[in-house]
Formats: C-alpha cells, sequence, structure tokens
C-alpha cells in the first residue's frame, strides 16, 4: 500500500491542476512552433529569396551600363573540346602516377600510428 507524500487534499489537487496547466502550455507551444514552421517561415523565406532576386537583378543592370560591351572573337567549339580533352588526360596521367606514392604514404602514416599506439602502452 503505497503512503501519499502530501496528505493535504489542497494541495493535491493543486498539483494536478498545475501538472494538466503544464501539460496544455507544452501542447499549446507545440501547435505554435508547428505553425510557425509551416507557415510564417517560409513566407519569410519567400520574402528573402524575392529580395535577394531583386538585388541580384539590379547589380546585373548596372554592371551592364558601367561596363563597355567587348566582343571577343569566336573560336571553335573544338578548341574547348580539345583543351578539356588534354586537361581531363592530364588529370588521369597525374593520379596514375602519383596514386602508389599516395597508398605508401598512407601505409606509412598507418605503420607510424600504430607504432605510437603500441610504444604509449607500455
Amino acid at each position: 500500500m503505497k503512503m501519499p507524500l502530501l496528505k493535504d487534499r489542497r494541495t493535491v489537487g493543486l498539483l494536478h491542476r498545475v501538472s494538466d496547466d503544464l501539460a496544455q502550455l507544452k501542447g499549446d507551444i507545440s501547435m505554435l512552433l508547428g505553425d510557425t514552421t509551416k507557415r510564417i517561415i517560409p513566407l519569410g523565406a519567400r520574402e528573402v529569396s524575392k529580395i535577394a532576386r531583386e538585388q541580384l537583378s539590379a547589380g546585373q543592370a548596372f554592371a551592364r551600363s558601367h561596363i563597355p560591351s567587348v566582343r571577343l572573337p569566336s573560336k571553335p567549339p573544338s578548341v574547348g573540346i580539345a583543351g578539356g580533352v588534354l586537361l581531363a588526360g592530364a588529370l588521369a596521367l597525374g593520379y596514375f602516377l602519383m596514386k602508389d606514392r599516395i597508398a605508401l604514404a598512407c601505409a606509412r602514416k598507418r605503420a607510424e600510428a600504430e607504432d605510437q599506439k603500441a610504444n604509449s602502452e607500455f
């Protein structure tokens, strides 16, 4: 049989009412946060993105008005493709030549770390 800590009925009733009020307050706060995240924050984000778009377009117009138009001679697209292929080939060749050295360096680092760990245990 449990013995109540508080024998006064008014105190127990007050504690129950406070507990109920706290539960209701918790529910109200969760509803408020849910409504805020669903309605208010997205509207604010839309407004911020609208302002950012307006500022970017204004900056673009300003830059166009102050920078004289420069006509560059057009190059055939094959030059760009050839340059991209050469760059990709150079990167692949560099990786092929360096992968063994990188793996060896990583193995050395692991071995040194294991040696230091073994030495620190003694």
